[in-house]
């Protein structure tokens, strides 16, 4: 009688392990991760943002995606040296990742780093001009006039 009653136990535990496996699995994926993060971010949760989107760079250290996401709430939180840091580390790993370039331009900026500030804020333009995204070509050039009038893009 005993022992059928932990091998009863041990399936319940079994099955209650595996459940929460399956659940887990399914968050498990980069994609939805990052959906998960935005959310959170839209949310105002900027600690549970930046965990899930950590938890997306520990499970995908060469996607860009998860460092500029995590880079954009700190960012939102003014802790500029941890958003330099992403975005440094999502142009690294996308070079053509215009939206990263002009985030990290942004911070430079802040930081008081105009020159690098606004060779960030140019690149983005330049890439934004060439993927045809003018509205945002149009940011990143109000933003260099912002900065520098004197200086065409």
């Amino acid at each position: 009688m005993l022992k059928s009653n932990k091998l009863c136990g041990f399936g319940v535990a079994l099955l209650l392990m595996l459940g929460s496996r399956a659940a887990i699995a399914s968050e498990n994926n980069l994609a939805g991760l990052i959906r998960q993060g935005q959310i959170l971010f839209q949310q105002r949760q900027y600690g549970a943002a930046i965990a899930t989107f950590t938890q997306a760079i520990l499970l995908n250290p060469d996607s860009a995606l998860p460092y500029f996401h995590r880079g954009k709430v700190r960012f939102e939180l003014e802790d500029d040296f941890g958003a330099l840091e992403d975005f440094d580390d999502a142009v690294q790993r996308n070079s053509r990742f215009a939206e990263a370039y002009l985030y990290r331009g942004s911070v430079r900026l802040s930081l008081g780093d105009q020159t690098n500030g606004l060779v960030d804020l140019r690149q983005a333009a330049g890439l934004f001009s060439q993927q045809g995204n003018q509205k945002e070509y149009q940011r990143a050039i109000q933003l260099i006039r912002q900065f520098n009038p004197e200086i065409a893009p």
